[in-house]
């Protein structure tokens, strides 16, 4: 059983107009996994543009769309080797108004993951962008 609670008071008086979004939940049995994600393909950045001052560039990434895939997120490992989550998408491209320049990085490494089903069944494609 699971069970979710949202209580929302103002002033005392309950809140009758919000919304809550929860995601998604899922239980899988150990044995009904539902065959690897393949690595995304084609992983290429289509475009670029640094700013004047090249502390940040807008980028278009594109790849081949994989039925297999439910979602794919997007992040960048920052210097330290730490991941920073950038998005998610459903689809074979993605357009990043401003990825910020960290110091005096000379390229960002940015991953695509590509998820399935059970999100337990992924794989990772990546590409360098340089400064």
């Amino acid at each position: 059983m699971i069970s979710v609670g949202v209580k929302l008071a103002r002033d005392s008086k309950p809140v009758t107009n919000y919304s809550v979004n929860i995601g998604g939940i899922g239980i899988y049995e150990p044995q009904d996994q539902r065959g690897q994600i393949p690595v995304p393909r084609n992983f290429r950045l289509e475009s670029s543009q640094v700013n004047g001052d090249a502390t940040a560039a807008e980028l278009r990434l594109l790849w081949d769309f994989s039925p297999q895939v439910w979602y794919y997120d997007i992040t960048r490992t920052i210097p330290g080797g730490t991941p920073l989550w950038l998005g998610r998408i459903s689809a074979d491209a993605y357009y990043m108004q401003a990825l910020p320049r960290i110091g005096k990085e000379t390229h960002a490494m940015i991953r695509l993951r590509a998820v399935g089903k059970d999100p337990n069944v992924a794989s990772t494609a990546s590409l360098k962008f340089t400064w």
